[in-house]
């Protein structure tokens, strides 16, 4: 009996030392605090070194550009019939999501240039399918992109444009 209580001391007295040299350290870390970007709001006012020369943009798309036909949908029965507001990737609808046929993942993301206006990057997510949504014999891809009301979508009607498969 003896000897466990000598042992049981010694763990004791380990343990008190491990705990009070970890909390020692623990308070005498030094931080140091590193500036990495610096953000500096205001008016540049040294002329160009370019002078006017002809600066172009990147027009180069990124991405697989795809012929498609775009049409619109929303959560109305008479766009999406009992599916409603759910999408096939069980998400809910909403700004952004589109349908495409099946051969496009679900998950990826397209550039459709001519709807900046609607989403302002251009970028959506394709996590939708529909009975009407497929590949054309001619290659065009029809692709459906969900809108708030069932104005909105009969407003839009059917655009044909070059749409960009990013990944």
């Amino acid at each position: 009996m003896f000897k466990l209580k000598r042992h049981m001391i010694r763990v004791y007295i380990i343990l008190a030392i491990c705990v009070i040299g970890i909390g020692a350290n623990y308070l005498n870390i030094e931080s140091e605090n590193i500036t990495t970007n610096k953000f500096v709001v205001g008016k540049y006012e040294k002329k160009s070194v370019i002078g006017n020369a002809d600066i172009k943009e990147n027009q180069n798309p990124v991405g697989t550009p795809i012929k498609a036909e775009l049409t619109a949908y929303c959560n109305d029965p008479r766009c999406s019939g009992e599916w409603g507001a759910q999408t096939a990737m069980q998400t809910v609808t909403r700004l952004g999501v589109i349908a495409a046929p099946t051969d496009i993942s679900l998950g990826s993301k397209m550039y459709i240039p001519e709807l900046e206006n609607y989403k302002a990057d251009g970028i959506f997510d394709v996590e939708d399918r529909g009975g009407a949504i497929k590949v054309k014999k001619d290659g065009t891809y029809v692709i459906d992109v969900w809108v708030p009301t069932y104005e909105e979508a009969v407003e839009f009607g059917r655009k044909k444009t070059t749409i960009y498969l990013l990944e």
